[in-house]
């Protein structure tokens, strides 16, 4: 299965761009997944990888939150967008031309939600919290 690679390389990264950012990874309450259409993932593995690849990690505390790209085609003659389609595959369903791949292959982290709050550094737990966004962490 290698959607058990995937979920670790998803956790390595983020803590690698963290640990970049001097920003401590327990704060990390959300990461936000884009998979395309045709990346070739199977959603519920890598789920269900990561929840058990997340506990051995400095992420314990993070889910994982994924968002679908749906395929969109290019036809190289004339021109129009489309939404893949197994009836047409590759082909355009105006024309019959080729068509290339614009959108989902994807595989991104497009942010992550971290808890904007001080830690007490006896416990190790939240002193006050609220959730904010970050986008573009991982690139």
């Amino acid at each position: 299965m290698h959607e058990a690679s995937l979920a670790r390389a998803i956790i390595a990264s983020v803590s690698e761009a963290l640990d970049e950012r001097h920003i401590d990874p327990r704060r990390v309450r959300r990461i936000h997944l884009a998979v395309g259409e045709l990346a070739q993932v199977d959603v519920e593995s890598l789920e269900f990888a990561f929840g058990f690849a997340v506990e051995e990690s400095s992420l314990r505390t993070s889910s994982l939150v994924i968002a679908s790209v749906p395929a969109v085609l290019t036809c190289t003659q004339c021109g129009s967008r489309n939404l893949y389609s197994a009836e047409f595959f590759f082909t355009c369903p105006l024309c019959q031309g080729a068509c290339v791949v614009e959108a989902g292959k994807e595989f991104d982290v497009v942010g992550l939600d971290l808890d904007d709050a001080e830690l007490d550094d006896d416990s190790g737990h939240f002193v006050r919290s609220a959730c904010r966004a970050v986008e573009g962490v991982v690139t």
